[in-house]
């Protein structure tokens, strides 16, 4: 019974492989880029608390530090014509690169 089981989820795979469709292009259309900033953000835990003489669920304000994030848009063209868009994070490098492809008008 295993053994089929194992035969049929491979020839699914098989089959799901050659009939995928493929990717034709792949090219940025928009870049995003966050600063680094500082942010309070809330953090709950249990604590014992004194006054009422039993653990509870308080809040606890923490400073987090965010760094610089870049992020690229990219439009990918499927072999069957559908069109899908996505967002990336991406490395300072990749991230100018982007920009410079999408002044040329998204040319490879």
């Amino acid at each position: 019974m295993m053994r089929k089981t194992a035969l049929l989820i491979c020839t699914a795979l098989i089959i799901l492989l050659f009939t995928g469709c493929e990717v034709i292009s792949e090219k940025p259309i928009d870049a995003e880029y966050i600063a680094s900033y500082d942010a309070m953000e809330t953090v709950y835990s249990y604590k014992y608390d004194w006054l009422y003489g039993e653990f509870r669920y308080l809040p606890e304000l923490k400073m987090v530090h965010h760094e610089d994030e870049y992020k690229v848009q990219y439009e990918r063209v499927w072999s069957d014509g559908s069109t899908e868009t996505y967002w990336k994070t991406v490395s300072k490098a990749e991230y100018e690169d982007a920009l410079k492809q999408i002044e040329k008008g998204g040319a490879e």
